[in-house]
Formats: structure tokens, C-alpha cells, sequence
């Protein structure tokens, strides 16, 4: 069965390369300047390949002067999607049963079909380059009225470490959660604002419950000094940057209330 038919239009590949054998016959540097280029088929002859006889391709682009092998060809229905000059994908056009040749139509058919397979690729994630100040710290690495720049995703702690984990979301409330600061975005039209100072804690608290193994002793009352409170027992150690009450009930491993004056 002929690939091609005597006046269908064909695209001589661009990729063929001097002094190989593409199926029944051998491409030339003199037949390079073809490349690329639309012909029309004129006539169909057959050529002796080993035990069998192959088909090769006139065309009307130089007069029928080479042969041309259905391997150097492909269908001119074809369309190429472009990416930094390399093709990143191709369409196809087929032609029905009962509908006769046309070019315009099956150029239209390849580039219709190229358009709706690239729409159906999902895109990749944005990932999040922003300018952040820090408003308020409870951890070492994050200096309150620093602005931090996230590049892709990624933002640097005060340590240098990479804080990878908010790459897809842009969302300051991911970003807190995942750093245990408090930012707020910076803008050309909004502009930081001063941070307010951050108040540590003072005063007396009392845990009145600890789960077992914990370093806090329910029923014991606790002095809390600037943010810092000591537990005081066993692996006793100092606990600090507590800002409030709720802040000792969300980083500890027992509850507490606060004892008013």
C-alpha cells in the first residue's frame, strides 16, 4: 500500500542528513536545499530494495530530478507548535473516507487539532516571588522589621536555611504557619508599615492539665518573666518568646490559664 498518492501535497523532512539511507534510497547533500519545503507528488515509481521493490516519490520541486522515499517525506497537513525555535509537539490532520483532498482544509484540521491538544495540558503551578516584612516573631530565625524576598517559592530564614514548603501557594497564612512569624507583603502601593514592637509576656499562669511524661506539672502555678517560664522539673528547661497564654497552650504539651491579680 503507497503512503502518498500521485498529488498529494507532502513537507520534505527538515532533520535529513547527508549520506544516510532512508528506506529504499540515499539522501544527498545536493537534495538538502529541499528541506523543509512543501512539493507536490507527480509520479510514483518502484525501486529494487533486497527481495522486494519499494516505492519512490517524484516530485514537482526539482523537476523530478531525485527520488524521494516515503521515509523522507512527511504529510504537509502537519502543524508544529515552537518553543525557543525546537519543535515541542505536532499535530496531525487525517482526512475522512469519502473527502477529497484539500490542503487549505487539512492545514486547518492539523493546526485546530495542535491548538485544543495544548489547551488540554494542565499548566504548571506559579510559584511565589514576593517581598515579605516580619511583624512578629516566635522563633529565633525570623528578625522582626526584616524584609525577606521569596524567589520561586523559596524564602531564607535569618540562619540561611531554604524554607521550600510554600512553593505553589503565595498565601501569607501558609507562610506563617509553616514559620511560626507573622508577615505582611510588600508593595510598591503598600509599602511596609513600621512593626509594632512584639510585648512579651508577664505574669502567672496555672497548668491545669499536662499529658504523662511532660515536663509541666498539672496544678502547679508557673511565673512567666519577659516571655520566658522555667518548667522546673526533670529535663527542666526554659521555655521562652511566650506572648500570651495561648501562645504557651499551642507550643506545649499542656494547658494552662492565666492567674489574675
Amino acid at each position: 500500500m503507497l503512503k502518498y498518492e500521485v498529488g498529494d501535497k507532502v513537507r520534505i523532512r527538515a532533520d535529513l542528513k547527508d549520506g544516510e539511507t532512508y528506506g529504499a534510497d540515499g539522501f544527498t547533500g545536493r537534495m538538502k536545499k529541499y528541506c523543509g519545503k512543501i512539493a507536490v507528488i507527480k509520479d510514483v515509481k518502484f525501486k529494487k530494495k533486497v527481495l522486494s521493490w519499494k516505492p519512490v516519490y517524484i516530485l514537482d520541486i526539482d523537476d523530478g530530478l531525485w527520488n524521494w522515499t516515503g521515509e523522507m517525506l512527511e504529510p504537509a497537513r502537519l502543524a508544529r507548535f515552537y518553543e525557543d525555535g525546537k519543535v515541542v509537539k505536532t499535530a496531525k490532520a487525517h482526512r475522512k473516507p469519502d473527502e477529497p483532498h484539500n490542503f487549505k482544509i487539512g492545514a486547518k484540521y492539523a493546526f485546530d487539532r495542535l491548538i485544543e491538544d495544548k489547551a488540554d495540558e494542565p499548566e504548571p503551578p506559579k510559584l511565589w516571588n514576593a517581598k515579605v516584612i516580619c511583624t512578629k516573631s516566635g522563633a529565633l530565625w525570623w528578625t522582626v522589621g526584616k524584609v525577606y524576598e521569596i524567589v520561586n517559592g523559596v524564602i531564607h530564614d535569618d540562619d540561611g536555611d531554604a524554607r521550600d514548603d510554600i512553593k505553589p501557594s503565595g498565601n501569607i497564612i501558609v507562610l506563617e504557619t509553616t514559620t511560626l512569624a507573622t508577615f505582611q507583603k510588600v508593595t510598591a502601593e503598600q509599602p511596609p508599615q513600621p512593626p509594632q514592637p512584639l510585648q512579651y509576656y508577664t505574669g502567672k499562669v496555672f497548668c491545669v492539665e499536662a499529658v504523662h511524661g511532660s515536663c509541666w506539672t498539672a496544678g502547679k502555678m508557673y511565673q512567666v518573666t519577659e516571655g520566658r517560664v522555667y518548667n522546673g522539673r526533670g529535663r527542666g528547661e526554659w521555655f521562652s518568646y511566650v506572648t500570651d497564654v495561648e501562645y504557651l497552650n499551642s507550643h506545649s504539651d499542656a494547658k494552662f490559664i492565666e492567674v489574675k491579680k
